[in-house]
């Protein structure tokens, strides 16, 4: 399977294979809408507004997660795609800043999406020696895969500081904005793409199977 890519003046176009693809948790499940709501209530207990610039600069940070995050579901065609890629042996990782009894926690309700993934890395564990923005976390994640080209590797991120971790590790990344996030990062470098839901990814532009009709 080949991928592509372009540089940010559009003028250069890429060809590497695709080894592998990372997912970062909160990205995969609807988690960042429950942090979103808890931020903003502890907020208002004191006067205050999580504005869209405030929820751009946590994201991706290493952060405190409730026992709520339990009922998090997939967001939209997370299933199909992680399946769709499973199913044609193309190695897929979850990288999560979390630590592993957070994961856990959110990890609880949907055992079956995450066991069909070839690695999971958190941000405790021993090579992630510094959080996003620093490679860490992917880096620790592309050596289970016994370390590829890393422009072989696609990056699925929601957050600007996972950006840029994915980006410091030489990654292609394609950004799923949150769309308050987007409004305010529209310029931001370092992706190849952005969509707005994986309902949206083309698999045909980076010459990925298609779809079956069953999937």
């Amino acid at each position: 399977m080949k991928a592509f890519y372009t540089t940010d003046d559009d003028t250069k176009r890429i060809y590497s294979e695709i080894t592998c693809n990372y997912f970062q948790n909160k990205f995969i499940l609807s988690v960042n809408l429950i942090i979103n709501k808890l931020l903003a209530e502890i907020l208002n207990r004191y006067g205050k507004t999580y504005t869209s610039e405030l929820k751009s600069l946590s994201m991706g940070l290493r952060q405190y997660e409730s026992t709520k995050f339990i009922s998090v579901k997939p967001l939209p065609g997370v299933v199909r795609l992680i399946m769709h890629l499973k199913e044609n042996k193309i190695p897929i990782a979850v990288a999560t800043s979390s630590s592993h009894d957070n994961f856990i926690i959110k990890f609880y309700n949907n055992q079956d999406l995450f066991k069909m993934f070839d690695s999971i890395t958190c941000g405790d564990d021993p090579d992630v020696k510094n959080g996003k923005l620093a490679p860490d976390l992917f880096l620790s994640s592309w050596k289970n895969f016994n370390s590829p080209p890393l422009n072989q590797c696609l990056v699925f991120e929601d957050s600007i500081n996972g950006i840029h971790a994915a980006f410091n590790a030489k990654m292609n990344v394609i950004w799923v904005p949150d769309p308050s996030i987007r409004e305010i990062n529209s310029n931001i470098s370092g992706i190849i793409e952005v969509i707005p839901s994986l309902e949206n990814f083309d698999l045909a532009k980076y010459r990925l199977p298609p779809y079956s009709s069953i999937t």
